[in-house]
């Protein structure tokens, strides 16, 4: 294994952007969300930047194997550690074979719009809204109507435990796969209009009595739903005004987006 393979470390990404990095571990701060990059030798650090200029698009690289891509999706990189990395699988790399992986997902523009933050990349799109978006936490029977009744406990969430789960929401979504698979293309509609989704936070434990939320999102331009702090709403149809997806809080990890069909 090159000196390069064995360089990987574990940086949380932090409310507001910041950087700070940790052992090989999964610990993480309660207001911040577990990121891991692979770290070439010697550096520079792969969000490292001074100007916005410096931070451009490029793809999220394996964490245990710099020669590789994850294939998971686009993100904003240093320029220096863009070009860096590829002189060094030039030099490293000659005799190893990345696994064939589809063409990463295309985030929504604006989270190829780099801004240099603090020393560090970061996409546009986690710019703080004026308006933050209305949510609501529904109470324990809504988790029985989504085909939750089996989880183990309920929990009360904070208000910052909601904001955690927001920035998880906003990082998350770009790299999941909706289904049914064909809403694909919706998913950057949504990305990129998500602010003005409401949410209805239904919290429960999983089966490790880990905290979870599923997250209804709904986009109601037409105010047809105006019992929705209180009630659970469920429609068929209506497209991507309507979606769920589910948040582990405790992890930092996020699954089972769905998306609604058009009817």
């Amino acid at each position: 294994m090159t000196e390069g393979l064995k360089s990987c470390l574990v940086f949380k990404f932090l409310a507001f952007g910041m950087i700070a990095a940790c052992t090989r571990s999964h610990e993480k701060d309660s207001h911040g969300i577990e990121m891991r990059y692979f770290i070439l030798p010697g550096g520079p650090h792969p969000l490292a930047c001074t100007i916005d200029a410096e931070c451009v698009a490029g793809p999220f690289v394996d964490p245990d194997n710099g020669c590789c891509d994850s294939g998971l999706a686009l993100g904003v990189f240093g320029r220096r550690y863009i070009e860096r990395r590829a002189a060094w699988i030039g030099k490293n790399c000659a005799n190893v074979s990345c696994p064939l992986m589809p063409p990463p997902t295309r985030p929504p523009d604006c989270a190829l719009q780099g801004l240099c933050v603090a020393g560090m990349c970061r996409g546009n799109c986690e710019r703080v809204s004026d308006a933050a978006p209305e949510w609501t936490v529904l109470p324990t029977d809504a988790a029985r109507s989504v085909g939750l009744m089996d989880a183990p406990g309920y929990w009360s969430p904070l208000p910052e435990d909601i904001a955690t789960a927001e920035r998880l929401l906003a990082a998350c979504l770009p790299a999941l796969a909706p289904s049914p698979a064909y809403q694909a293309d919706k998913l950057t509609v949504i990305i990129a209009a998500l602010g003005e989704y409401r949410r209805q936070y239904v919290p429960f434990r999983d089966e490790q009595s880990r905290r979870n939320l599923w997250v209804n999102l709904l986009r109601d331009r037409v105010g047809r739903h105006p019992m929705w702090r209180t009630e659970l709403v469920h429609v068929r149809g209506g497209g991507h005004d309507y979606a769920s997806v589910i948040l582990n809080t405790d992890t930092g990890s996020c699954k089972d987006l769905k998306i609604n069909s058009s009817r």
